[in-house]
């Protein structure tokens, strides 16, 4: 069957025609301008659910570096009625954080109108956002592949942004019954929406700063060296203005043998218990400490505190340093005294 491509455009749908059309250019025999035709043809190989997910997640951050919103939201689970997202228990997926004001400034919104933007933006953690939200990627490239029977796929990718700063982000993807456009009606297709995406650091907890370490990536190699009792590689991924109010590295040092932070000196357990992109310069994490205080004895029952560290994009470098520390509920001091509330 042959169609205009006028004909196809009013009854094909953006997706569909992608996927059953081809269009070819010919020129009249009488020498008039170019016209376009379109054919329908049955493809010869269906495309695995790889090949499917891989093209949809593709597409998708096509659409997020082209700042595309009604484009970004159609590889996302539906909405609502009201114009939310599904629920993460319904999803059986987290929600995560996400800054509703910095979302819509980085497309160019205003806030009472990126509401479905950000309620879709949820199913990204913090890595993923300042990936692919607040920035685009400088070059990406597939790292493995998996389908898990014919309705979920998992995709790993490696993503370097334009800062710098290297990740690895997994899309976890499903498929969703979606009403389509077909010649002379309507049908139900089945299509990957992505359901969750996560990022992580490419390796182990740096020793150094560098332009390729992401903020969680910051967070972790002060985790590990503080169980190391590492204080010089800890003060070593400060920022600039933060050592400059808790430096030398003695005078550090120093601070952190005082509580509320003694606790952090050769902890049992540190680990990443929640983490939130607040602005494309600004990543928070809140981390949870199991320890004992400077001083106390090997009976002395462990303590559990929470800190939330604030770490920041320094413009002059381009790297990504701590630039505070401060206990996410504070103990209250002893009668009669006062506690330093120091910076790491």
């Amino acid at each position: 069957f042959r169609f205009t491509s006028r004909l196809m455009a009013d009854v094909l749908s953006t997706r569909v025609r992608r996927s059953i059309c081809y269009c070819r250019h010919r020129r009249s025999s009488l020498g008039g301008p170019t016209a376009t035709t379109w054919s329908l043809r049955a493809s010869k190989k269906p495309l695995s659910a790889v090949e499917s997910c891989s093209n949809r997640i593709q597409e998708l951050c096509e659409a997020l570096s082209n700042r595309d919103v009604p484009e970004v939201l159609d590889f996302l689970p539906a909405c609502d009625d009201d114009g939310e997202a599904p629920s993460s228990s319904s999803r059986g997926t987290s929600s995560h954080f996400v800054s509703g004001s910095s979302i819509s400034a980085a497309f160019g919104l205003q806030s009472e109108g990126a509401s479905a933007l950000v309620s879709a933006a949820k199913c990204f953690d913090a890595c993923a956002q300042r990936m692919l939200f607040y920035g685009t990627p400088s070059q990406s490239r597939v790292l493995s592949s998996m389908a898990i029977g014919d309705m979920t796929c998992v995709q790993r990718l490696f993503v370097e942004g334009a800062s710098g700063e290297e990740a690895i982000l997994t899309f976890q993807c499903i498929k969703e019954e979606r009403l389509a456009a077909i010649y002379r009606g309507g049908g139900i297709i089945e299509e990957f929406v992505v359901e969750n995406v996560t990022g992580e650091p490419v390796g182990e907890a740096p020793e150094q700063p560098d332009k390729r370490n992401p903020p969680e990536a910051v967070v972790s190699a002060q985790l590990r060296a503080l169980e190391a009792r590492d204080v010089g590689r800890v003060f070593a991924f400060a920022s600039p203005e933060n050592r400059a109010v808790t430096g030398p590295v003695d005078r550090f040092a120093t601070m952190l043998s005082t509580p509320p932070y003694d606790v952090l000196m050769g902890a049992q357990e540190l680990r990443v218990v929640r983490s939130a992109q607040l602005s494309r310069e600004k990543f928070l994490a809140v981390v949870e400490a199991r320890g004992t205080r400077s001083g106390d004895d090997a009976s002395t029952p462990a303590l559990n505190r929470a800190f939330v560290w604030s770490v920041e994009l320094q413009v002059e470098s381009g790297l990504w340093l701590t630039s505070g520390v401060m206990p996410a509920q504070p103990p209250p001091p002893p009668e009669g005294t006062s506690i330093p509330m120091f910076d790491l």
